[in-house]
């Protein structure tokens, strides 16, 4: 009995962890291969990173706004970044590009970062919530599984 409470906690450690990875996985819009990250910037508007190709996306019309970002950091209303060695700045209120060839004033002490540690960034506090979660899922199954096995039940008798 203590051998077979101990095989199925293992298994169900085992199959906890394939399901967290892919649970992890479609939560935060990744492909399996880990080549495809996307991540919702406001209502409608989406950074997708397929590879090295970088592009800000209308989900809503399905259409390219900004492609080929380089680095980018999203102020307020507006997205001010690099693309194609060009600077661009993306009012999200009505969705208007404007590009200059020389960094702007305004959004100079701001540090541009590449659109994937934005990714990273927005997605932290799912990482953080699903491994607290994870780790709770395993203490529990350990608990009932190794510790609970190993207990004796006493009989009494009158």
């Amino acid at each position: 009995m203590k051998a077979s409470k101990v095989l199925i906690s293992t298994i169900l450690i085992i199959l906890l962890l394939v399901v967290y990875s892919a649970s992890m996985k479609f939560i935060k819009n990744e492909d399996f291969i880990g080549s495809y990250y996307s991540v919702n910037i406001k209502q409608n508007i989406a950074i997708e990173i397929c590879g090295t190709a970088t592009r800000i996306i209308d989900q809503k019309d399905d259409e390219t706004i900004i492609s080929n970002i380089d680095s980018m950091i999203v102020v307020d209303d507006a997205i001010y970044g690099i693309s194609k060695e060009r600077y661009f700045l993306l009012a999200l209120s009505n969705r208007k590009v404007v590009y200059c060839s020389n960094p702007m004033e305004q959004y100079s002490k701001y540090n541009l970062s590449s659109p994937m540690e934005f990714y990273r960034e927005k997605t932290r506090y799912i990482d953080i919530i699903g491994r607290i979660i994870l780790v709770g899922c395993i203490f529990f199954i350990i608990k009932i599984g190794f510790f609970n096995a190993s207990k004796k039940t006493k009989v009494v008798e009158r």
